[in-house]
């Protein structure tokens, strides 16, 4: 018989009753999905709405990964690329090795003019081997360019020589450690290939309006700190705020207007050329200072206190040299008109400065000689010192047209502080120990010995004639005396000793070695001038590039030139050589083996994270499976329910 359903007698339509199903059906359908997934990846929480309270923890164990990983390949990276800088170093050992034996071989009896000739040739194709070598790259990085010139070679011939124009310092990548991990190395590191002319002249630029207060060291030494100080006019007080200042103009005028807003007649603060003064006017008392734990006054050496038409000066604030230093804050007596005569190798120039108004104009100027040198501001900022670019030839700065800007510079490369031992490219002045070394004769007859021994610098040697000449009764002057028997000095035009014989007679004028010394010949005043009243010395105290490059090209030299001394002189600077890339080596090791210490580190850390993220995204496997069970139990009842539910009868029809 049949029956009417009375299932659905609620007032709901049959289209919300089946949206209705229809929304659990697909519910339920993903929640299925879900489980599923998290069954087959053991993921439980895969979106941040799958467990809101985790996602936090979650992202950022997956943002670790991700710079791990990244670190990762870079420390990969780094390890190529140091392992390349290591062999390319061994490689130039290799070379320094072979390089020494050969000079060694030809230090004696056993080598003659012939076969120096011929290892000559030998020594040229290793100089070749090692340009090839120095400019070696991986993945178009240079293992020696620092982080310079991109991908161009950091090596090249100019002037006769090698020249280094790398950067003076590394690539470096980031690899999460504290500090970034340099992954290549540069010509000056590796090689020593740059040289210097290092002034010690101190140019103490003055003080001007102008004047940053980041560019002076401040009278404590320790910068400018900048915040308040105290004004105190004849007891009335006010604060003056030195916050953000940034020139010297900026703190006086600041330290003015206070001053004139108390009593427009109380005093001036002025800008001196080492800092400040401070003037108090007729019948007032003024006075700066810090307050409490401050500290700006004494920074900038203005704790002062003044009265009655009194001027006190402040401390040195001590400013240093930048390239916008103009020259004439360098004090007028600097010969900036003259210039410096220049060689470099077989090419003399002169550099001009007469219309550089600053430091950076006197920089520009050296860039424009083309001569592979520059000028910079050495570290202590108060000169300037010249570096030379290229190796293998020989760097002579002197004076020009008898001026004095190479002296006033302490840049000129044979003076008074020139140390004897650096002459004739390390070989030194050779000298006979316990015995005279120098022998001089002047027109009217006059002879005297000179003795060395001990003589350090070329000021030493100066003292030593000057000793000699004056025991045997003779009177000493300075070039261009003509008031004093004999003169000594330097050349007025480029480098070298000058001695002038201003007697009368028919003698030869004269120096000559004695004792089988060679301290003449090195000193490059050993001259018979004749019936000349003057000898010009050579300058044979020039700077070099201390680097390899520098030894196998001066022992390719002296061997062309049959000179054991100076073969002797090269072995044993390429035998420094090899101490010096053994050092290298030690240090890129350092490095490859922090790279890969870090690596090791850091996949440890890699598993760590990989477990909490495992443990933080994962879930038991019984409970999402019986959770998956559920599911599909909930989707067979909600279908029976819903078929169920949705069937028609009469009643349905009915109005």
């Amino acid at each position: 018989m049949s029956s009417i359903s009375s299932s659905n007698y609620s007032r709901t339509t049959s289209m919300q009753s089946s949206n209705q199903l229809m929304y659990q059906l697909r519910k339920i359908q993903t929640e299925l999905a879900d489980a599923q997934n998290a069954i087959t990846t053991g993921k439980q929480v895969n979106k941040p709405s799958d467990s809101p309270s985790l996602t936090s923890a979650i992202l950022l164990v997956n943002q670790q990964m991700e710079s791990r990983n990244q670190h990762e390949l870079n420390l990969d990276y780094i390890s190529t690329m140091l392992n390349n800088v290591d062999q390319a170093m061994a490689d130039v050992s290799t070379i320094a090795i072979e390089s020494h034996s050969l000079a060694l071989s030809q230090i004696g009896i056993t080598s003659d003019e012939g076969t120096r000739q011929a290892e000559a040739a030998v020594v040229d194709a290793k100089i070749s081997g090692l340009l090839d070598i120095v400019n070696r790259k991986v993945l178009d990085i240079g293992l020696f360019n620092g982080n310079g010139n991109g991908g161009e070679q950091p090596f090249i011939e100019d002037l006769g020589g090698i020249r280094y124009v790398g950067a003076t310092t590394n690539l470096v990548s980031e690899t999460g450690l504290t500090n970034p991990v340099a992954y290549n190395s540069n010509g000056a590191e590796a090689f020593n290939a740059l040289g210097y002319v290092r002034s010690a002249m101190d140019l103490n630029p003055s003080a001007t309006a102008q004047t940053r207060l980041v560019d002076v060291d401040g009278a404590t030494g320790q910068g400018v700190r900048l915040g308040t100080l105290q004004l105190d006019v004849n007891g009335t007080l006010a604060t003056v705020n030195l916050s953000n200042a940034r020139t010297m103009d900026d703190v006086a005028l600041r330290i003015q207007n206070a001053m004139d807003a108390i009593d427009p007649t109380a005093g001036q603060i002025a800008i001196s050329d080492q800092g400040f003064n401070l003037t108090a006017f007729a019948g007032q008392n003024v006075s700066l200072s810090d307050f409490p734990g401050g500290v700006v006054a004494s920074d900038l050496g203005i704790d002062l206190a003044a009265s009655n038409n009194q001027t006190v000066n402040g401390a040195d604030v001590q400013v240093n040299l930048t390239m916008m230093t103009s020259l004439t804050a360098l004090g007028s007596g600097t010969d900036w008109n003259s210039g410096l005569k220049i060689t470099q190798g077989q090419i003399t120039k002169i550099a001009d400065f007469s219309t550089a108004q600053t430091v950076q104009d006197l920089m520009n100027v050296i860039d424009g000689l083309h001569l592979g040198l520059r000028m910079q501001i050495n570290d202590q900022g108060t000169g300037l010192d010249m570096i030379t670019e290229i190796s293998g030839i020989n760097l002579s700065i002197g004076e020009n047209a008898g001026g004095t800007t190479a002296t006033d510079l302490g840049l000129r490369t044979f003076s008074n502080s020139s140390v004897l031992a650096n002459f004739n490219n390390g070989i030194g002045v050779g000298r006979s120990e316990g015995e005279d070394d120098i022998a001089m004769g002047l027109h009217d007859g006059s002879t005297f010995n000179i003795n060395l021994d001990g003589a350090a610098t070329i000021d030493d040697v100066i003292a030593a004639f000057t000793q000699a000449a004056t025991v045997a009764g003779l009177t000493l002057g300075q070039p261009g005396d003509l008031s004093s028997d004999l003169n000594i000095g330097f050349n007025a035009d480029g480098n070298g000793l000058r001695i002038e014989d201003n007697t009368i007679g028919t003698e030869d004028f004269k120096v000559q070695s004695l004792n089988q010394s060679l301290a003449a010949v090195d000193l490059g005043i050993a001259v018979n001038a004749g019936n000349q009243s003057e000898i010009v010395g050579e300058d044979t105290a020039p700077v070099e590039v201390d680097s390899i490059f520098t030894h196998l090209i001066n022992l390719k030299e002296k061997l062309l030139q049959n000179d054991s001394r100076g073969i002797s002189v090269a072995a044993s600077k390429i035998d420094g050589d090899s101490d010096s890339v053994t050092r290298v080596r030690a240090t890129i090791g350092v490095r490859t083996q922090r790279a890969q210490e870090a690596l090791d580190r850091s996949t440890e850390l890699g598993i760590s994270e990989t477990s909490l993220l495992s443990e933080l995204q994962g879930g038991d496997l019984t409970e999402l499976i019986l959770k998956f069970q559920n599911l599909q139990f909930q989707l067979q009842a909600s279908l029976s329910v819903g078929a169920q539910n949705l069937q028609l009868s009469l009643l349905d029809f009915l109005a």
